[in-house]
Order: C-alpha cells, then sequence, then structure tokens
C-alpha cells in the first residue's frame, strides 16, 4: 500500500511539471536526469524513465534515453579505464581470490574472453546500472569496441521496458475506474 501511495504521488508530481507550458522544462530536466544517472552509479534510470514514459510516451522517452545512453558510453567508459576504476589501480586477481570461489574466480576471468557477448548481457541485464557496467568492462578487460557496439545494439531494450510502464500507468490513469482491469477474474 505504501507503494502504491508513493508511485502516485509521483506520477501526480510527475504530471504537474509535464503540463503544455512547461513540457520542454520537464524535456531539458529529463536530458540533465538522465546524463546523471547514465554518469553516476544511481540506480533512478527506471524510476526516471517510467516517469518519462508517462510524461512523454514510450517513444520520445525511448529514444532520447537510447540516444544519450550511446553517447555518453565512450566517456564513462574511458573515465573508468584512465580515471577512478583505472584497473590498472587494483590487483584485480587478488580481489577475486579474496572473495570469490575458484570457480567464480575462473568464470570471472573468462568474461574477457568473450568480449561482445559479455558486453551484451552487461547491457541487457535490468540490475546492471548504466555506470557500473562501463566500469566493469574495463575491469573484465573488453576493449571499448565490442563494448560500444553492444551499447548501440542494445540500448533500446531496458528504456523501452520501462518507458513502456509508465506509458501503461498513463492509460490506467485515464481509466475511469482501474479495477474493472481485473473484475471478473478470480485470482486463486
Amino acid at each position: 500500500m505504501l507503494f502504491a501511495n508513493g508511485l502516485e504521488l509521483l506520477m501526480s508530481f510527475v504530471t504537474g511539471l509535464a503540463t503544455s507550458e512547461s513540457r520542454y522544462w520537464f524535456i531539458a530536466a529529463y536530458v540533465v536526469l538522465c546524463v546523471v544517472s547514465l554518469c553516476l552509479i544511481v540506480p533512478s534510470g527506471s524510476l526516471l524513465l517510467i516517469a518519462a514514459g508517462y510524461v512523454l510516451g514510450i517513444g520520445a522517452a525511448t529514444a532520447i534515453y537510447s540516444v544519450l545512453h550511446c553517447v555518453l558510453c565512450w566517456p564513462v567508459y574511458h573515465l573508468a579505464r584512465t580515471g577512478l576504476f583505472n584497473p590498472e589501480r587494483y590487483n584485480i586477481d587478488r580481489i577475486l581470490e579474496k572473495y570469490f570461489s575458484y570457480e567464480w574466480q575462473e568464470t570471472i576471468k573468462d568474461l574477457g574472453k568473450e568480449p561482445f557477448a559479455t558486453s551484451m548481457v552487461l547491457r541487457l541485464t535490468p540490475i546492471v546500472p548504466s555506470a557500473v557496467a562501463c566500469i566493469a568492462a574495463p575491469s573484465l578487460g573488453i576493449g571499448i569496441k565490442p563494448f560500444f557496439i553492444a551499447t548501440i545494439l542494445a540500448c533500446w531494450v531496458r528504456p523501452l521496458f520501462y518507458a513502456a510502464v509508465g506509458a501503461s500507468l498513463a492509460s490506467i490513469g485515464e481509466l475511469e475506474n482501474p479495477m474493472e482491469l481485473v473484475q471478473g477474474t478470480n485470482i486463486t
């Protein structure tokens, strides 16, 4: 019940932001929040996409997020590769030995041998934030080219799903009685 009230409050707040006069402000705020979400390890991309799908619709929300995803992939990857998360700074083998069993160590080391497939998995797994995928890729020995190609191919999947959830919330909100959707179904 608490979640439903929170979702209702979020959607009423988003609806208030997205009046016809402030629609461009909403798009600008959405772009800025997407950049922050994609560059930092902030698990807010899903909620952001749900809100954007609610206001902008599936196509616009997915397109904006996907384009930003592709544009920001390269700089975030290079920041991870040369900056704070530089894999050469840390002894990855020592960290693996300390925290993982031998089987997991071998599995993690094998991920770098299939860079494109590993990149696709990183991009398609819904619980892996974009910034974490960009940090994990150089640490696993994945080069920028297979990672960038996987990003271009898969950047639309998660945004499409979450924007569709938001758009469906908008259509449910238009019903006079949302319980009509489940009336007559026997859930036992």
